[in-house]
């Protein structure tokens, strides 16, 4: 029989597990690193990139911790038409995830990236530190000349082929072919967050709460009490938008109503992606991952966070704990195993 011994982190509610074959995450499920880019797809799933090279792939066969071989924060995330992810990191790695293997495909040798988006297998952009911009055609990563040093905080691919460039200083371009085309006027903020239908319409959001429309060259702020930072957008339409900032804070436009919506945590929203089904995920620091249902915001991810005030495990297959929070949570062995994939 393998025996496996419990250890807890104290006052975090983190909890590894160590097994035959090493040691696994145990709580929060599936993991407690903090997650900063996501995307998602009907055919593959979803995969989610944090801290430390986290990546999270959701699939129909449940939560998979993925290797990545990359230390950098995964920042930036796409999954093509042909089932491929595609990430970016903050050290510089471009990787591909195929659902089963990563591979590094190129390095930017030191130079931050932030975002990563596609049109297709065969144009894909990856943006980041100093203006840093490149382009994947299917099989190598090459330069495209930037018209600024700014760093490129977001990327956004229109449906009609062009690329919006967003980044600190208020840095706004659309790449148009081969043609660059600066829009200025804007406030000088750093824009984390970018949605739109054109680049004649089009959200910003980013520090010092702001976010504005931008249509047909007038920029239009949007009125939302608020000085939190916003980190990323996504939506259907100007009457369904979500956005995403610190504390937990989500806006969303619901029909011609712009409001503040509960998310059901004070944790920081990295990013948010409408998936195929058309509802929501978001996720943030410590893990976090929330799902819109078109009603409310719920968790999508297991385990607890508070305090562990005591713990009691009389066999491999019971373990109880009290939190500081006053609730008590039970694993069973049997449940939690089969989610960890294997106990």
């Amino acid at each position: 029989m393998r025996r496996q011994i419990l250890v807890i982190v104290w006052m975090v509610g983190v909890l590894f597990s160590a097994h035959a074959d090493g040691w696994r995450w145990f709580n929060p499920y599936p993991q407690g690193n903090t997650l900063e880019s996501l995307a998602s797809d009907g055919n593959f799933g979803e995969v989610f990139g944090g801290h430390c090279g986290t990546l999270v792939y959701l699939s129909s066969s449940g939560w998979q911790l993925i290797p990545t071989g990359v230390s950098g924060t995964l920042t930036g995330a796409w999954i093509s038409s042909a089932g491929d992810a595609f990430l970016c990191s903050e050290t510089g790695e471009l990787l591909r995830f195929d659902g089963s293997v990563v591979d590094i495909i190129g390095q930017t040798g030191g130079s931050a990236l932030h975002d990563l988006t596609g049109f297709s297998d065969t144009r894909i952009y990856a943006g980041g530190a100093g203006g840093v911009l490149l382009h994947y055609d299917g099989s190598q990563w090459s330069p495209v000349a930037c018209p600024s040093q700014d760093t490129i905080l977001r990327l956004f691919a229109f449906p009609s082929g062009e690329l919006l460039v967003a980044g600190e200083n208020g840095l706004v371009m659309v790449l148009i072919g081969d043609s660059w085309t600066e829009i200025q006027g804007g406030p000088a903020e750093d824009w984390h967050a970018v949605w739109g239908l054109s680049p004649d319409h089009f959200y910003l959001a980013g520090t010092n709460g702001s976010i504005v429309l931008y249509d047909h060259a007038v920029w239009t702020p949007i009125g939302i009490s608020t000085t939190n930072t916003f980190f990323d957008m996504a939506g259907s339409s100007d009457s369904e938008l979500f956005i995403v900032g610190e504390y937990g804070l989500i806006v969303a436009a619901i029909g011609s109503i712009w409001t503040i919506v509960p998310s059901g945590t004070t944790e920081t929203l990295h990013a948010i992606e409408r998936t195929a089904s058309g509802d929501y995920l978001a996720a943030g620091v410590q893990g976090t991952m929330i799902r819109w249902t078109g009603e409310a915001w719920e968790q999508m991810n297991k385990g607890f966070t508070n305090d562990i005030c005591g713990l009691w495990a009389p066999g491999p297959d019971h373990v109880e704990i009290v939190t500081s929070c006053g609730s008590l949570v039970i694993w069973d062995g049997h449940s939690w195993s089969d989610l960890l994939g294997g106990g």
